[in-house]
This record gives structure tokens, C-alpha cells and sequence, in this order.
């Protein structure tokens, strides 16, 4: 159901044209109020491999307490991103233009990693990528992972579908996630915590939670 930060994000994005449409399409798919309660209300909060800068607009929009830094590699999305924070006013975001591998990284309050995982193409550069999250958060920090799951089965197949599609010949790498909860245990997060994302959705997204010990 559209609410206010949707109108306001709609017009940020262009209104009607191409960008206002990709940013529907995420509203549509993507469950904003429910992953955006996941993450603390105040505080230094990454999003990293944030493309377009949606969720990081919704989170900076939602709590003027977060200072939200969203990091992507595209120029063309970083710069889409920009935009529209400018637009909205806002004051608590802004956009890195940078490798998630290689950005200098501070100790923070949260690490987003929506729909990011498994366009990591091996398990090997997962890890990598999750212990230097992991490294960073602050005692008490919160790891926040949206992902897809292998079940509902239509759904998954729907997901991996437009993944091959829309990033043909890319390798994707899905999660296992008794192997992420092992993964993260080793390095300090505990609280692991798996809730379904589908209802009234088309894909099979989960939400993934932890906690710095």
C-alpha cells in the first residue's frame, strides 16, 4: 500500500518516467517497512551495494537519527541516488561511489546487505565480504541480510528466472543458510534470525538478522 514516503520517493525519482518505474517495481517487491524496522533507529548505518539507493532513501527518510552511507560500485546508480536525496532534502545520506570489497569502512551501528549475497559469484568471496562486515560493527551492532531462499519453489523459480535474465552470465551464488548461521556464530554474531519475506510478494526474499556479541 503507497504511504507517504512512497509519494515523496516517487517524485525524488523522476515521477513518471524510467527511474519513477524501476522504483515502483522495487515498492512492489521489496518489503521496506518491515526490513527498515529490522534496523536500529539511530546511528552510523551502511548499506552496501545499495544500486539505486532506494531502501538507503527509505531508511534515511523513515529516522532523521540514522546516518545513512550507501555504497555502490555504478557511477550511473550512485549518482541516481544523489539526486534524489537532494530532492528530498535530505541531510543523513550520502553516497559512495566504491567497491564494498575495498571502501574504508568505520566502526558502525549496522550493515545492510539487501538482495547483495548472492550477486557475490562463490562462498569464498561471501565470507570475505561477511567478515570484514563483521569486523566492523560496533559491540551490540546490527547485521541486517536480505536474501532469497530456496522455498516457496515457485517463487524461488520466478527469483532465479529474472536474476538470469536481467544479469545474464553473471554467476550467482544462492545462500545456505546453516552455513551463513555457522559462518556468522564464528565471527561474533549471534541472535541469528530468519523471517519469510513473501507474503503478498512475488519472490521468495527472507530477512536475516544478527547481533555483535
Amino acid at each position: 500500500m503507497p504511504n507517504s514516503e512512497f509519494f515523496r520517493m516517487f517524485r525524488a525519482y523522476g515521477g513518471i518516467g524510467r527511474g519513477s518505474l524501476f522504483f515502483c517495481y522495487r515498492w512492489l517487491v521489496f518489503s521496506h517497512e518491515i526490513v527498515s524496522d529490522a534496523v536500529p533507529e539511530r546511528g552510523l548505518i551502511y548499506d552496501l551495494g545499495s544500486g539505486y539507493g532506494i531502501f538507503s532513501l527509505f531508511l534515511a527518510l523513515r529516522r532523521c537519527e540514522r546516518e545513512i552511507v550507501a555504497v555502490d560500485f555504478s557511477k550511473r546508480r550512485t549518482a541516481s541516488g544523489r539526486r534524489a536525496a537532494r530532492t528530498l532534502g535530505l541531510d543523513n545520506i550520502r553516497f559512495v561511489e566504491e567497491d564494498f570489497f575495498k571502501v574504508d569502512l568505520r566502526p558502525s551501528q549496522a550493515v545492510v546487505l539487501n538482495d547483495v549475497l548472492h550477486h557475490v559469484p562463490n562462498w569464498d568471496d561471501q565470507r570475505r565480504l561477511l567478515g570484514r562486515v563483521c569486523e566492523l560493527l560496533a559491540p551490540g551492532g546490527k547485521l541486517v541480510i536480505v536474501d532469497v531462499a530456496r522455498r516457496p519453489l515457485l517463487k524461488f523459480c520466478l527469483g532465479w528466472t529474472v536474476d538470469h535474465v536481467l544479469y545474464f552470465g553473471d554467476d550467482i551464488c544462492y545462500l545456505q543458510f546453516e552455513r551463513l548461521k555457522s559462518f556468522l556464530a564464528d565471527n561474533g554474531i549471534g541472535d541469528f534470525a530468519v523471517r519469510p519475506l513473501d507474503a503478498g510478494r512475488p519472490y521468495s526474499n527472507v530477512l536475516c538478522t544478527g547481533v555483535k556479541r
